[in-house]
């Protein structure tokens, strides 16, 4: 029936209903009729005058639909014109700012050394305080803690020749132990096989345990070390147990302080032995009293132990010569202090 609409042959009934429907539905007359054949339609052959005026109206409603149309889409394209527009001068007038670029933090407090060799170093920090770094070990300091307590943190096993300070006291941590002393010679020692020991070699020091949250702590303690005294601390039970590591001869001083090498070091005043220790325990405690460093092999010297006694005149040279007699070792001397420890054939 529309089709018969726009070919004009359908009667007037046919073309009012078709109007009606049109007038509603104007988008449908794209389908049948172009624009620019209808626009110039003027009707002058319709069979009726009321075709004439049906025509008029048809026009009228599609006109007006296009002209909605046309005017929806100028806005549409003027409204993104003007935004690119004020976009583009935005960005021209403002100055192009750099993508900001986050830092790094680098923490400035903290100060450490390593020693990852296989020789034991010296470190000395700005307090006189001489640390002696074993192979394979740690230690850091915070710069700020260290203006009120010269506090150390540490792993592996070290030497310390602590500086006196009655104002600041000298603090160590090494896992679930500290060790205060003020001026005093102590060694620290982390084992591989789960305990830490402290051994002091002069002075006075406390050893506490220190409070571990990832630990069950079966009882806190406080424990004070002679010289030749050592205290291990087993992490797996936390119960320590206090030992002589170095007799001395009943009566005197144990040890008296010296320099040797400019190395601050100390010396026994009368006999001193070893109590059937591991030969790397007695090497470490034979560098800090004769101021000397010893070199070897860790898996040379594994499961080997000594029990001895010397006398405090004895030079190094004899007491390693001994030792490597009754061990089947070997000792090279390269310089005045440095001795190499090698298994022999």
């Amino acid at each position: 029936m529309i089709r018969r609409f726009f070919d004009r042959s359908c009667n007037e009934e046919e073309a009012t209903l078709v109007a009606r429907w049109l007038k509603d539905h104007p988008e449908v007359a794209d389908q049948y009729y172009k624009e620019s054949d209808w626009i110039h339609e003027t009707g002058e052959q319709l069979p009726a005058a009321g075709w004439d005026a049906i025509w008029r109206q048809v026009i009228k409603t599609i006109r007006r639909r296009n002209l909605l149309n046309g005017m929806a889409y100028s806005l549409s394209a003027a409204l993104c014109i003007l935004l690119c527009y004020i976009f583009m001068f935005r960005t021209s007038e403002q100055p192009v700012r750099p993508m900001a670029v986050k830092q790094p933090v680098v923490a400035t407090d903290s100060l450490h050394w390593r020693n990852d060799s296989d020789t034991a170093v010296q470190h000395i920090f700005a307090d006189g305080t001489v640390v002696q770094l074993m192979p394979h070990s740690y230690v850091k300091i915070s710069q700020q803690e260290w203006k009120k307590t010269r506090a150390v943190y540490m792993k592996g096993a070290a030497v310390f020749h602590v500086a006196p300070d009655q104002e600041r006291p000298f603090v160590t941590y090494c896992n679930s132990l500290s060790v205060q002393a003020l001026g005093t010679v102590f060694s620290i020692k982390q084992g591989s096989d789960d305990y830490v020991s402290v051994r002091l070699y002069e002075g006075k020091v406390m050893v506490k345990s220190v409070a571990d949250h990832t630990r069950k702590t079966k009882a806190q303690f406080t424990s004070y070390l002679k010289p030749g005294q050592e205290l291990i601390l087993p992490l797996n039970t936390l119960m320590p147990r206090r030992q002589y590591f170095l007799q001395g001869q009943r009566g005197t001083a144990f040890v008296k302080k010296r320099t040797v090498h400019k190395t601050p070091v100390i010396q026994p005043t009368g006999w001193f032995e070893f109590t059937s220790q591991p030969l790397t325990d007695v090497f470490t405690t034979l560098e800090v009293l004769y101021g000397v460093q010893i070199h070897y092999n860790k898996a040379t010297l594994e499961k080997l132990f000594f029990i001895g006694r010397f006398e405090p005149d004895e030079s190094i040279e004899d007491i390693l010569g001994t030792i490597a007699l009754l061990n089947n070792l070997k000792v090279t001397k390269r310089s005045d202090n440095n001795y190499y420890v090698n298994r022999k054939g």
